[in-house]
């Protein structure tokens, strides 16, 4: 039988929400990146972001300000070593995982990162998974999904479907492809 103390303790919805195990099914790895790293890494490489557009980017309404031209800036200007990957990465792992996610499968798209901000696929990736299998200890699995940047030529799908094969990993679980009507 509950004692007193428990039968009159209610948890409010928010407890119950957060307390609940839950999945991330749809989630862009470069959209997770958290403000400081963003500052971080704009001084490290000589602040070609203003201020302003780094507030653009974090400005929540109908639709981020130029949250596409700053997807695209963080492999050509930002993104420069596999260890920025496995910090954003890690990161988000982190945030999902305080919210009591269990289970997150993210987007990343290596065409931009190989080509703009000269990684290669093999060791972009294995940075991603190495901070995949860091946060296992904390209660969160991670799987990548590769994406097509649908404004590419489409040669660059192909290529990058070429390096999941040449370099597999059961973490990097498929490619995600969205159509242009």
């Amino acid at each position: 039988m509950p004692s007193q103390a428990q039968s009159n303790y209610k948890l409010s919805i928010h407890e119950i929400c957060h307390n609940l195990p839950k999945v991330e099914l749809h989630c862009h790895l470069f959209g997770t990146i958290r403000r400081d790293t963003f500052e971080y890494l704009n001084s490290r490489e000589g602040s070609p972001f203003t201020d302003e557009e780094i507030n653009g980017f974090y400005t929540r309404g109908k639709k981020p300000i130029g949250v596409l031209r700053v997807l695209r800036a963080l492999d050509s200007q930002l993104i420069k070593y596999p260890q920025d990957l496995y910090r954003i990465t890690k990161e988000y792992l982190q945030f999902a995982r305080s919210h009591n996610i269990i289970y997150s499968e993210f987007f990343w798209n290596p065409t931009g990162t190989a080509h703009e901000s000269h990684i290669p696929f093999e060791q972009a990736q294995d940075a991603i998974i190495r901070a995949i299998d860091d946060m296992i200890p904390e209660g969160i699995t991670g799987r990548l999904i590769c994406s097509v940047d649908r404004e590419v030529d489409p040669k660059y799908a192909v290529e990058f479907v070429n390096w999941m094969i040449k370099y597999p990993n059961p973490k990097t679980i498929g490619i995600v492809w969205y159509a242009m009507e």
